[in-house]
């Protein structure tokens, strides 16, 4: 009788930042990408012209399996934010707040509930997710 090995598969990951920040959450992507992690909103994901916004978040955020909140100070100003955040919520998925630039406590209450990384911790968060 054969042993069954489980492996499970990295979680599907979609970064949420501010439109400013697209270097930056690229950089994240591709960093994330290289260590085995799928990430499902990438630069590389072109938008087709026309496209509802809100329809492609909520199909990013249906698709995934973790939410990486990229905070920067252009992402806390960002009315986008609070909507993604409730949307992770209602979908129950596991968030994850990365920041850079900014102090903690301008962050809205949403998103203060959870453990936060410094961008600069890079690669904790990659060794956390490669466990999850």
């Amino acid at each position: 009788m054969g042993m069954t090995v489980s492996v499970e598969a990295p979680p599907k990951v979609v970064i949420a930042h501010s439109a400013a920040d697209r270097g930056l959450a690229a950089l994240l992507s591709k960093m994330l990408s290289q260590s085995g992690i799928d990430v499902l909103a990438s630069e590389s994901e072109e938008v087709t012209p026309g496209t509802k916004w809100v329809d492609e978040i909520r199909n990013r955020l249906t698709r995934s399996s973790m939410v990486i909140f990229l905070l920067t100070p252009s992402a806390v100003q960002s009315k986008w934010l609070i909507y993604e955040a409730g949307a992770a919520f209602a979908l129950e998925l596991p968030v994850v707040v990365v920041y850079d630039g900014i102090d903690m406590t301008s962050v809205p209450a949403a998103l203060q509930q959870f453990q936060a990384v410094p961008l600069s911790n890079l690669d904790d968060l990659i060794r956390h997710l490669q466990t999850e």
